[in-house]
């Protein structure tokens, strides 16, 4: 399946799904503590560690790796808030659907390329 057909078919599985400001009121409302800090030894299975999403039934946090460019921390940022509406809607946690949707996002709001 080429790139453009591989978009489509994600497109199309994630209409509907969309980051307002409305949703990210509800996250923070929700209880989640966003925080920015130093990640110390940042990397999992040789993957740098940019953010985390935690929301194990007692704490709800997202924890931004500060060390990183700003326009990469706004990515993060997204690419988090997109896991904590997933969990908010009951959606299944897919990587590949959060960084596309965070993706998405990001375009729309810092380049204009998707309105």
């Amino acid at each position: 399946m080429t790139n453009k057909k591989k978009e489509g078919a994600l497109e199309q599985k994630l209409k509907g799904i969309d980051l307002t400001l409305k949703d990210v009121v509800e996250v923070i409302a929700d209880g989640y503590k966003i925080e920015s800090m130093r990640f110390v030894g940042n990397e999992i299975n040789g993957t740098e560690l940019l953010g985390l999403h935690i929301d194990d039934g007692v704490s709800k946090e997202i924890l931004i790796n500060s060390e990183q460019p700003i326009d990469e921390k706004r990515y993060t940022i997204l690419h988090e808030l997109y896991h904590a509406l997933f969990r908010r809607l009951g959606l299944k946690q897919d990587e590949r659907d959060v960084d596309y949707l965070a993706r998405k996002k990001f375009k729309e709001l810092y380049y204009n390329l998707n309105k």
